[in-house]
């Protein structure tokens, strides 16, 4: 595993993973916590951060290396991610030893390979399916509330909840659609090259067999080229770009003046061109997998259902909203 920065001084982690092996950590858990927290569930009491890490990492982040309450809490979610990354695998994924790959890329090793990705950024993993998506699209939808006992993903006016006339009350919720595009490539015998733009990506090429190394490419515009060479049996994931946008909304610490209503999308900081690619796949033997996942918009809805004391959006006079 490696911690490295990309072009807007972004930690990005990239994953090896070796058939027929469970993958060392799930991306779906990169996504969610963070490179940091990658490194916490994964290092030995007392190793050396990555200098990626140390240079891009807020230093206030730093004390949660030294909290054991969390680390303890980080391991367990980590524990669990993995052990639901083995048994929601389909039959054959996790094989007891490594068989000779064939040419092509069989049935288990395209389980292996949907468990290995993840989710991406949908709610279900496709990436080794059967299906070809070029582009596809995928929605995730988050919750913003202060209900306890409910689904919410995240606060709601955490900083001006009670300054806030009339006063939040525990029935306003915002909802926030997480629009992506993605690249499913099943299997090809091909250089595919996906061009699209985007706050955050995950990228994963597997080499299901071949001559050799294939190379998986990605490039920002601006920036420079990426390059990893992908060995047969293997699967390289790298996941980067800005701090997933769910958990950038400006409703998780203020609403007032429409603050909630504040969408993601691309004139905001992060949104960036990127090229991913493969060289080296042509051979009479090559076969690769290919995915891309890359977050593009969220979009914040009010879903409250408290009676005349909805929250109102920018721009707007609503009475008896909040900071009318």
């Amino acid at each position: 595993m490696q911690w490295t920065l990309d072009e807007g001084g972004e930690v990005a982690v990239e994953i090896d993973a070796v058939y027929p092996h469970p993958i060392l950590i799930a991306p779906d858990f990169v996504d969610a916590h963070g490179p940091l927290a990658a490194w916490i569930v994964l290092s030995p009491e007392g190793a050396e951060l990555p200098e990626a890490l140390v240079d891009a990492v807020p230093p206030e982040e730093f004390v949660r290396v030294h909290d054991a309450t969390l680390i303890a809490k980080l391991r367990l979610e980590h524990d669990a991610r993995l052990t639901e990354v083995v048994t929601s695998a389909p039959q054959g994924a996790f094989a007891t030893s490594q068989a000779a790959l064939t040419t092509g890329c069989t049935t288990s090793f395209r389980n292996w390979v949907r468990s290995s990705y993840g989710n991406g950024y949908g709610t279900n993993a496709t990436c080794g399916n059967s299906a070809t998506e070029w582009p596809g699209s995928r929605n995730r939808d988050f919750y913003y509330c202060n209900l306890t006992g409910q689904d919410c993903d995240y606060s709601l006016g955490s900083v001006d909840a009670f300054s806030c006339s009339p006063a939040l009350q525990t029935c306003h919720a915002v909802r926030g659609r997480r629009v992506s595009s993605v690249a499913r490539v099943n299997e090809t015998n091909g250089n595919p090259t996906f061009v699209q733009s985007g706050h955050r990506y995950r990228f994963g090429v597997a080499n299901c067999s071949g001559n050799g190394d294939l190379l998986m490419r990605r490039r920002a515009a601006g920036g420079s080229t990426i390059d990893t060479p992908v060995p047969v049996g293997h699967m390289e994931i790298r996941v980067g770009g800005t701090a997933t946008i769910d958990a950038r909304a400006t409703a998780i610490s203020n609403v007032a003046f429409g603050g909630w209503d504040n969408d993601i999308n691309s004139s905001d900081s992060g949104w960036k061109q990127y090229t991913f690619w493969l060289d080296d796949n042509t051979a009479t033997n090559d076969r690769a997998i290919f995915c891309v996942d890359l977050q593009q918009q969220l979009q914040m809805t009010d879903i409250s259902s408290c009676f005349g004391s909805d929250l109102c959006p920018a721009g707007h006079s609503c009475t008896g909203s909040c900071y009318d």
